[in-house]
């Protein structure tokens, strides 16, 4: 994966949120933001994964909806 990019995964519940981040964080090689609140998101989470892959994870809640509309 070049250098500089994330994947990304925008969970739809806190409990997916949760289980997302268990699974592909059990070996991380890095983490670099663990799983806490934001100000753009209600948990959010930065880390590397045990084959390299670096991951950004988040559950936006009812901040999704701030300055909508």
């Amino acid at each position: 994966m070049p250098r500089g990019f994330r994947v990304h995964i925008e969970a739809t519940s806190r409990a997916e949120f949760d289980r997302v981040y268990d699974a592909l964080s059990a070996d991380a090689r890095e983490v670099a933001m663990p799983p806490g609140e934001t100000f753009w998101a209600e948990r959010f989470a930065m880390f590397t994964d045990g084959h390299g892959t670096p991951w950004m994870l988040s559950y936006m809640g009812a901040k999704a909806h701030r300055g909508a509309g």
